[in-house]
């Protein structure tokens, strides 16, 4: 009933000497879910890393998700969970703002319908 996935990217965005705007970005998440019957749960955990190149500066991103799921019947779904958000911006290179940083709490509830 377990499941296990992942991802990682690497893009470094068109960076170059001449291009201060562009920089690396990583992201990366992990996660598990398990399934019994119509039950599912699950978490997750993404991190994001935006490197701002020649103008300095990086953004980080973490993200925990906890979620579940219950199937009503053949194409009813129903789901919901809970997002943890922390943010850290080292400078916004747009206006030279000082470092800022935040954290949300998100709750999702749906219905899935398939057919």
């Amino acid at each position: 009933g377990f499941t296990v996935g992942g991802a990682y990217r690497d893009d470094d965005q068109g960076a170059s000497n001449t291009n201060a705007t562009a920089g690396d970005r990583t992201d990366w998440n992990i996660g598990v879910r398990y399934a019994t019957g119509p039950w599912g749960v699950g978490i997750q955990f993404a991190h994001v890393d935006i490197d701002a190149g020649l103008a300095g500066g990086d953004d980080e991103l973490d993200a925990w998700e906890i979620g579940g799921s219950y199937n009503l019947g053949p194409g009813i779904k129903l789901f919901g969970g809970v997002q943890f958000w922390d943010f850290e911006d080292s400078a916004n290179i747009a206006n030279a703002s000082p470092a800022t940083e935040g954290e949300a709490t998100v709750g999702v509830i749906g219905t899935k319908f398939s057919f």
